[in-house]
């Protein structure tokens, strides 16, 4: 986000007294609080993954339509590296203490997190992609300071917050359309909330016409109620929506509901047939009908407009579509989905290197719950793969093919691997005492104490 500047900044700004800023001080806090409790939680400072975006609370919108709506709330204090948090934390410490000077802390409060929600069910709704951090309840703030200047009996101070506001309000918009990855469906959507609220909340004192602003107020306020309530329940479920159509019938495809995913299909033909996500919906309807080869067409023709690298694609669909966990037992999820776009990303991507991915689909094939992608033999040439795109220098890719040769047979090759990784010091990207516990499991097989996991052991 840019911040707004002003190289003699205007008098009537100078004489504000911001000294009470509690509101501003205790938003601050919980984003940086929250932005701490995702680094010991394993995130990267720098430059957060969306898997632990998502864990914390990030507006994932699969995730919201499957009955998640707090994610609006949430994401209002969720950022994805250290740069996105501390440049909202200072814009937001900039104009929230200036806004809360004019309105009160309690107001501030009201104004930061209603944008927010408003800005994020508009991202959900319209955009359909993972999103997350202040901004959009900042562009509330942004949008209440226009409200007041409009409102301000004091015309120079008016005045002044257009002149400091504006060049920010067009900067930041510019960005967004140059800069991928900026959410400028959020930044609007407060913005426009943001204005409409605090034209609400700003009545009496500081009013040019208490009168007519109390009765306009009180429509404000009540419109802006209105609206907020229906933009959260239209992002619930937005019908208009072609990727909620897909996210919907893949979900109901993994429930084993065919008709109903047959319905979203239809609504996804009909909306945009050439979206990604709904070319993914079709693929696997046409994979359950059984046509397997046109589903692996369309699966393609969805990779590639998700991106034109297999790797990045293929995790870009899954992430968004068909994601998946491990409860302890093996993977659980929309794993047919995920099974039919790794079969199109290592098609896609033949003999070209794409470690991530292969190891991905090598261990989706060795450790998924669901016995129709459930694979031990098809996962080790795989597994093979990966390793050599990585030159054996990742200790998880390591770890897969030593998994692969114990579920094939070949315990005692898959303990050398994993020894060597012991004695090499390279298991810094797997859980502390993961390699430890897979050693003593493999030591097991090998001694015949233990049989191999080659039978499925179900669906979830």
């Amino acid at each position: 986000m840019t911040t707004p500047e002003a190289d003699e900044p205007d008098q009537s700004l100078r004489r504000l007294d911001l000294s009470g800023r509690w509101a501003t001080a205790t938003l601050s806090l919980l984003n940086l609080a929250m932005f701490l409790v995702m680094l010991l939680a394993g995130a990267s400072a720098l430059h957060v993954s969306m898997e632990h975006a998502v864990a914390a609370g990030a507006a994932d919108p699969g995730r919201v339509w499957q009955g998640e709506p707090w994610r609006l709330l949430t994401a209002c204090f969720v950022h994805l590296g250290f740069w996105h948090v501390a440049l909202n934390v200072w814009v937001l410490w900039q104009l929230g203490t200036l806004l809360e000077r004019l309105i009160g802390g309690a107001r501030l409060l009201l104004v930061y997190v209603a944008a927010g929600v408003f800005g994020f069910g508009v991202s959900v709704s319209l955009l359909a992609v993972p999103t997350a951090g202040a901004s959009g309840a900042v562009f509330g703030i942004v949008g209440a300071l226009l409200a007041v200047a409009g409102l301000a009996r004091d015309r120079a101070l008016g005045r002044a917050l257009v002149r400091t506001l504006a060049p920010f309000i067009v900067a930041t918009f510019l960005l967004g359309f140059l800069v991928p990855g900026i959410d400028n469906a959020a930044h609007a959507g407060g913005l426009i909330f943001g204005w409409l609220l605090g034209y609400g909340l700003q009545q009496g004192e500081g009013a040019s016409d208490s009168g007519k602003t109390g009765y306009l107020g009180t429509v404000a306020l009540v419109g802006s109620g209105v609206l907020l309530a229906l933009v959260i329940a239209y992002s619930a479920r937005p019908l208009l929506s072609p990727r909620y159509h897909a996210v919907a019938g893949l979900a109901a495809l993994a429930d084993k509901k065919l008709e109903v995913a047959k319905q979203h299909a239809e609504e996804v033909v009909r909306l945009a047939p050439d979206d990604a996500a709904s070319l993914v919906l079709l693929a696997r309807v046409r994979d359950e009908a059984g046509d397997p080869a046109q589903a692996q067409k369309l699966a393609l023709q969805a990779l590639r407009l998700f991106d034109p690298d297999p790797e990045r694609a293929y995790a870009e669909a899954t992430q968004r579509l068909a994601p998946w966990g491990d409860d302890g037992d093996g993977l659980w999820g929309d794993l047919r989905t995920n099974a039919l776009l790794c079969r199109a990303a290592l098609e896609e991507v033949g003999v070209a290197l794409a470690p991530e991915m292969k190891n991905q689909c090598a261990w989706l094939k060795l450790r998924a719950q669901d016995p129709a992608v459930r694979d031990p033999t098809g996962a080790l040439p795989i597994a093979r793969a990966a390793v050599a795109d990585s030159e054996g220098k990742a200790g998880s890719i390591v770890h897969t093919l030593a998994v692969a040769l114990a579920d094939n047979g070949d315990p005692a090759e898959g303990l050398a691997l994993l020894e060597k990784l012991a004695a090499e010091d390279r298991a810094g990207e797997l859980p502390r005492g993961f390699l430890d516990e897979e050693r003593q499991r493999l030591k097991r097989l090998v001694s015949g104490a233990e049989r191999p996991a080659t039978d499925p052991v179900g669906s979830p």
